[in-house]
């Protein structure tokens, strides 16, 4: 099914994949309402998308939603009383919904509107309602209209595909509007071009080295690129950054083992996963961690290489275990965790270990909750809230520690949720929520606060 689905339609693997899932939802679904969500960040693949669901689905209802409107469902209605389209369709498909999203003021009024509406849609669908969104969108969705979120039943996400034009951005926003993408998108494009500055100059002259010169600034300029949801301009660097370090091996300035080839590989296997391409970073993780371990037999006094081992581990365990692979998960975050604990004992004043640590326990919390263990995962979250509770206490300013810390809280309230414990619950969720508040009140561009205090606002609603 699949192979035909490629030949004819030109979406790749991963999107014909998600095709499948969509067209079986809409099958389990028909006649019932049910809110689901598309995010897809160009404009090129939805097309291709849409042109096969037409095929499948000749009723499907599909709308653009113009820019001015304030109320996407009387907009609908009117549509569809205007088209003679029944209660049930296919499926109802809003286009263009980012359109009336203004990014110079998050809270959009249509969203809003939308969100207090959610239980009226059924009065005139019998069917799923997707909305079709770019990712920054989606954030704005999911912050807004919070409780239409919660009844969101599926979501998709339709992966780059470097044969289309990925643009996806509002054709109709303004300059101040584009500029204010940044609390949705960072970093700035100003802060992109200095990096690919930075990196080109540094190209000419300098060794390849991992805290300095070309290589620190080419990967400083992936991640910014995979921030900025720009994979194919991130692709385009690892590539070339593997391919310099693979020529500076084969003229012997670096080792085939050196901690520049470990750092390349692991920035791969960031990449492959960001394409949804689940066996490519595999590959690229298992490599990178079969280097490291040989880099630190040859080299055991190499410190700057066991913290890339330790979050190499958790990579891999985190990848085995959003497949479902939960025994191929548990060594890699035991490993982890073994030399995490390593590093912090022999070094209990560093900061950095300590935080380390924390993200070790809470991954071996997240894997015996995989597993049915709720004292063990239990346990691990206590461990974990303990030293971050020490380091937001020693430095209240960091943010980063004050995030890890709300992170820490929800986990603990996620547990007694779980175990009946409501006032338990209740009590770190607020803790959780007020840290959230105060992150968010002192940076209020920080779409990620933004979207955590939404996730907490749920959380206490719950």
């Amino acid at each position: 099914m699949i192979t035909a689905i490629l030949g004819r339609t030109g979406l790749n693997e991963e999107n014909a994949r998600q095709l499948e899932e969509f067209d079986r939802m809409l099958s389990l679904s028909r006649e019932w309402l049910s809110f689901a969500v598309v995010e897809c960040n160009s404009l090129a693949v939805r097309d291709q998308f849409l042109e096969e669901l037409n095929h499948r689905h000749p009723d499907l209802f599909v709308r653009s939603v113009p820019l001015d409107t304030t109320d996407v469902l009387d907009y609908m209605i009117a549509e569809a009383d205007a088209a003679g389209v029944s209660t049930s369709p296919s499926a109802v498909v809003l286009l263009g919904l980012e359109e009336s999203v203004s990014m110079s003021q998050v809270d959009s009024p249509s969203l809003k509107r939308l969100n207090y509406s959610r239980d009226h849609w059924g009065e005139r669908f019998r069917c799923p309602v997707i909305f079709w969104l770019p990712e920054y969108a989606v954030i704005a969705l999911s912050r807004t209209a919070h409780d239409l979120w919660r009844m969101v039943s599926h979501r998709f996400t339709l992966v780059y595909d470097p044969r289309f034009d990925t643009a996806a951005l509002p054709r109709a926003l303004s300059s101040l509007e584009l500029e204010s993408l940044d609390s949705f998108k960072r970093p700035t494009e100003r802060r992109v071009r200095e990096l690919e500055s930075q990196a080109d100059v540094d190209f000419d002259f300098g060794a390849a080295d991992v805290d300095s010169g070309w290589l620190k600034w080419s990967l400083d300029l992936t991640d910014a690129y995979l921030e900025n949801s720009d994979l194919e301009a991130a692709k385009a660097r690892v590539d070339g950054a593997i391919a310099e370090v693979s020529k500076r091996i084969a003229s012997g300035e670096l080792s085939a083992t050196s901690l520049e080839r470990v750092v390349c590989l692991q920035k791969q296997g960031e990449l492959r996963q960001r394409l949804r391409d689940s066996e490519g970073a595999l590959r690229a993780f298992e490599i990178a961690t079969r280097t490291v371990d040989q880099l630190l037999a040859d080299h055991p006094e190499n410190v700057k290489a066991m913290p890339v081992s330790v979050k190499l581990r958790r990579q891999l365990g985190d990848l085995y275990l959003t497949l479902g692979r939960i025994r191929d998960a548990e060594p890699r975050y035991r490993e982890a965790l073994a030399i995490a604990e390593r590093l912090a004992a022999g070094e209990p004043e560093r900061a950095d270990y300590q935080r380390d640590l924390s993200v070790s326990y809470n991954r071996m919390g997240d894997l015996y909750s995989a597993l049915g263990d709720d004292a063990g995962a239990r346990e691990a979250y206590g461990k974990s809230l303990l030293i971050r509770e020490r380091l937001a206490a020693g430095e209240p300013e960091r943010a980063d520690y004050q995030r890890d810390l709300s992170v820490s809280y929800d986990k603990m309230g996620d547990m007694y949720s779980a175990s009946g414990d409501g006032a338990g619950a209740r009590e770190a969720y607020g803790k959780s929520l007020l840290i959230m508040e105060r992150l968010a009140a002192g940076e209020p561009e920080r779409a990620d606060y933004e979207r955590d205090l939404s996730v907490s606002y749920n959380k206490m609603g719950d």
